[in-house]
């Protein structure tokens, strides 16, 4: 617990006009940690193994969808086999100068781009052992019957492939009908959407927020932030002392009380009665649903055509938002707890609640946004198009927000967001590859 005097100071502090030197050291030493962060390399195992899935996934539905009726190919948003492989050896490539290959994606790169070039891709393919031990990826597949009948040791293998590959084809035409029927649901709910855009009809923020300095609130959630990796260190070593063994468990709950630590501290420096924090930050108030879901129409529309345009310019990082984490049923249950359950309740408390009232009740409701989604995207940076997509979904909680006065709509809005994309990329991406 934060002893009460250093409270009372900080509350002292906040409400005083502060020199810009002085804020400027957090703002400096959070710009030095995003920096930081993204020159370090990616770990190349996790990097390369989302890689493999996210090629062998997509290689899957290509080659499967060119024998579908047209209608179907334009349901799925989808590109010819061909183009749909040719894409991936740049994509290997790029991983490969970031990070480093594993040989067994070096192995796949040379397997695709011999078979797009109408070469012999045998002298790439791994040894029969390996292939026996793991089963088969797409290209592997396609590479045994490349030149002729495949070996009698390879004939289980291919036909283990094939039921696969049927099962990703079916998991990918339901996630796909999944996100058109989100659309589907938000759409008649877009009118009361697009009323949350008309500033005169905001909610007024809670009075108490005009004595929060914007200038203090925003260093305290930066410093916050750059040490999020001690913190989090810090909680993992303390349940290894009290819970030895169970890894998993101690996975979910050091993530799960890392991520409530920042809000707890925001509410015990900036709220200084704590009983009054529910009616301060909105949570007094019930969600608005039918904005929610005509915000999810809108948020829907936007990233189906930033990723279509993305993809016509070959600047999407498709193995982003894949992670062997959430393997299996545990990982499953994580990404609920900790994406669709944590990250809402947290996030909007400390980039909404906190964050966004203070700056918009000195400096306006759209510098309040703007100042309040960069650090958002900077801290959930999955390359141009996941960060474009986070910026979207950023300043449309923050209208949410600021129009119904409740910060339960933006958590509602957000738990809906994260629900839909695990829904959407799990079966494919992480399920499938837990199946005995």
């Amino acid at each position: 617990m934060i002893p009460p005097g250093v409270l009372s100071c900080y509350r002292s502090i906040a409400r005083r006009r502060i020199p810009r030197f002085i804020v400027g050291i957090p703002v400096g030493l959070w710009l030095l940690s995003v920096v930081g962060g993204y020159l370090e390399e990616p770990y190349p195992e996790e990097t390369t193994l989302s890689a493999l899935r996210s090629c062998h996934a997509e290689w899957t539905v290509a080659t499967r969808l060119e024998s579908t009726h047209p209608l179907l190919q334009h349901f799925l948003l989808w590109k010819s086999a061909t183009t749909a492989k040719g894409d991936w050896p740049a994509q290997f490539h790029r991983i490969d100068r970031e990070s480093g290959l594993e040989r067994e994606t070096r192995q796949a790169s040379a397997i695709i781009e011999a078979l797009v070039a109408g070469k012999s891709p045998g002298p790439f393919l791994p040894a029969q052992s390996t292939l026996e031990s793991r089963g088969l990826w797409a290209w592997e597949a396609e590479a045994l019957t490349a030149e002729g009948s495949p070996p009698d040791w390879a004939g289980p293998l291919l036909k283990e492939h094939e039921t696969m590959s049927e099962t990703i084809f079916d998991l990918w035409v339901g996630s796909s009908v999944l996100w058109l029927g989100t659309l589907v649901v938000g759409l008649p709910f877009l009118p009361d959407a697009l009323k949350c855009f008309r500033l005169s009809s905001h909610k007024p923020a809670s009075p108490t927020t005009r004595v929060w300095r914007p200038s203090w609130v925003l260093s305290l959630v930066l410093m916050l932030i750059v040490f999020d990796d001690y913190i989090y260190s810090s909680v993992y070593l303390f349940l290894e002392a009290v819970m030895p063994g169970e890894a998993n468990l101690k996975f979910l709950v050091s993530d799960s009380l890392w991520r409530l630590i920042p809000p707890v501290v925001l509410s015990l420096c900036c709220i200084a009665v704590w009983k009054h924090a529910p009616r301060v930050l909105g949570l007094d108030r019930p969600p608005a649903l039918r904005p929610v879901l005509g915000m999810l129409a809108v948020y829907v529309l936007f990233d189906t055509t930033l990723f279509l345009a993305m993809d016509q310019f070959g600047l999407l990082r498709k193995e982003a938002f894949i992670s062997s984490l959430e393997d299996g049923t545990f990982g499953l249950f994580y990404a609920i707890i900790s994406g669709v359950v944590m990250a809402p309740l947290v996030e909007e408390v400390m980039f909404r609640g906190f964050l966004f009232q203070s700056l918009d009740r000195r400096r306006g409701f759209w510098t309040a946004t703007l100042v309040s989604t960069v650090i958002f995207v900077l801290i959930h940076f999955y390359g141009i198009y996941g960060s474009l997509s986070v910026a979207s979904f950023g300043i449309l909680a923050c209208v949410l927000y600021r129009a119904t006065g409740s910060l339960w709509t933006p958590i509602a809005y957000h738990a809906a967001v994260n629900a839909v994309i695990t829904a959407n990329t799990w079966p494919v991406y992480n399920g499938i590859y837990s199946l005995p």
